[in-house]
């Protein structure tokens, strides 16, 4: 008789339909709402199109070097150097080198400036050519996804040295 009276209870009728209710949804949203198989247009592969690397695949590092056309080749601190038609820049470190980050892989050209144009004249020697650099800008090997490192580190001529005269803008 109690067992009858209790199904029969409007309370508990209300409580274990609430109690199925609650159980079905976390079932529901256990499975993640379908979907199944794999059609190889997924992430079920770990294959997201960064090649393994955690890095975009449209887009690169560039990595080079500033240094002074002196005997010494030293680094030029605070040179700012730019991926020409973005916004993206990076400062030379106390020993010339720099980073530019999230390049896209269809730049073709950075430009560099002085940090002090007092100090350092706005011509450089990149890979055996000179280039004034208010009007040439230097161009950019092939870029790929990952890590690019410059082939050759770019020279600026410092103000108390007179630098040859530029070739124009040299193509690659």
């Amino acid at each position: 008789m109690r067992k009858s009276v209790l199904r029969q209870s409007p309370f508990v009728r209300v409580s274990l339909g609430a109690l199925v209710a609650i159980s079905l949804a976390f079932v529901v949203a256990g499975c993640g709402g379908g979907g199944g198989g794999s059609d190889n247009n997924n992430n079920n592969n770990n294959n997201n199109n960064n090649n393994g690397n955690g890095q975009n695949p449209t887009l690169a590092f560039v990595n080079g070097k500033v240094t002074d056309n002196t005997t010494t080749h030293s680094g030029v601190v605070n040179a700012t150097v730019s991926v020409v038609g973005t916004t993206i820049t990076a400062k030379t470190a106390t020993d010339g080198s720099f980073t530019l980050p999230n390049v896209p892989l269809n730049a073709t050209q950075v430009t560099v400036a002085s940090p002090d144009t007092f100090v350092y004249v706005n011509t450089a020697i990149f890979s055996g050519k000179i280039y004034d650099l208010v009007l040439c800008p230097i161009p950019l090997p092939a870029l790929v996804a990952g890590s690019n490192t410059l082939s050759s580190t770019i020279s600026l001529f410092p103000g108390s040295q007179p630098p040859p005269p530029p070739t124009g803008c040299p193509t690659n």
